[in-house]
């Protein structure tokens, strides 16, 4: 803050922090008295100043001591609003600062949400530091009697008497990922579950996969960057992937996709033949491959993941830095 900031009237800096981001409610800017002055320059320091500072480094002096006035504290304001550091910028510095990457993690088939955060148990205890697993249950439920599974049900999953899915090929509701077929039954309330999820619980900076749900992430994949899909993302981990041989879905393997990806898959799977997992990989142009010899499962080794997890870490903070 130089001496030069002209200080602001509440009515001019709320024309450019529109949403109040300069001060906290309940406390009223119209009534400056020494407390509430003190309460609010509390609350720009600790939750924005000094993050703000530290992430893009700006050249100021900032006096040390707390200011005594009302109208230091609005130079600081005005300060603050001059130099437009809107609420978007804000609370999205903050979030970097306080919390970890978030990531959804998307289920396969005949699974749930309980039962993949289990399953990604190892990756959530390596991960702990960088990433934020936030987990979706799909929105059908898998009937009882359907033999057709195309995921393995470990023992430990006996427990979970409900399974779900992604969406369905056949008239009877059941799916089986190596059949094809004219339908995709349920898909449409699957995509606007994953919309609804980003806007309660979101945003993500990217999104996980396993076996019908890795499926599921290509074609989110490629209806983001189409714009069909109203979501933003920057990476996807696909396990177990494969590409839907549902004719919906088709038009979403018939141009190559950007978006980072990390695909890891077993070649002894005997629920995804590998050529589909490898079909599937040939649509990303900017991926990394992890092949291992199990089968279908997710794998808890760290280091399949650490090399990507990490570059798309670095990217992050690189985009922050050039706010």
């Amino acid at each position: 803050m130089t001496a030069s900031t002209a200080v602001m009237s509440p009515d001019e800096i709320k024309k450019i922090d529109t949403e109040g981001i300069l001060w906290s409610p309940p406390y009223d800017p119209r009534f400056p008295n020494q407390n509430q002055t003190r309460c609010i320059l509390s609350s720009i320091h600790q939750s924005f100043f000094t993050p703000c500072f530290k992430i893009l480094q700006l050249e100021v002096e900032i006096e040390k001591t707390m200011p005594k006035s009302m109208e230091e504290c609005w130079k600081l304001l005005s300060w603050l609003a001059e130099n437009r550091l809107k609420q978007s910028i804000l609370i999205k510095l903050n979030e970097i600062l306080t919390k970890t990457t978030p990531v959804l993690a998307l289920h396969g088939y005949r699974q749930s949400d309980k039962i993949f955060y289990t399953k990604l148990g190892s990756l959530r205890k390596y991960f702990k530091k960088e990433i934020e697993f936030v987990f979706v249950r799909a929105p059908h439920t898998i009937p009882p009697d359907d033999k057709s599974s195309s995921e393995e049900t470990a023992p430990d999953d006996a427990e979970e008497t409900e399974k779900f899915g992604w969406w369905f090929n056949t008239e009877d509701r059941t799916f089986k990922a190596t059949e094809p077929s004219n339908s995709s039954i349920g898909f449409d309330e699957s995509v606007k579950l994953i919309e609804q999820t980003f806007e309660d619980k979101g945003p993500f900076d990217g999104v996980l996969g396993f076996s019908q749900g890795a499926s599921f992430v290509s074609i989110l994949c490629a209806m983001m960057e189409r714009k069909i899909l109203q979501v933003e993302f920057d990476f996807a981990i696909i396990i177990s992937g494969f590409k839907s041989l549902c004719k919906p879905h088709e038009t979403y393997y018939g141009r190559s996709i950007t978006l980072p990806t990390l695909h890891v898959y077993g070649s002894g799977d005997k629920v995804i033949p590998t050529k589909m997992a490898e079909a599937l990989s040939d649509v990303f142009v900017n991926k990394k491959l992890v092949v291992h010899e199990g089968g279908h499962y997710v794998p808890g080794k760290k280091h399949m993941y650490h090399d990507f997890v990490k570059e798309c870490l670095e990217k992050k903070n690189a985009k922050v830095h050039s706010l």
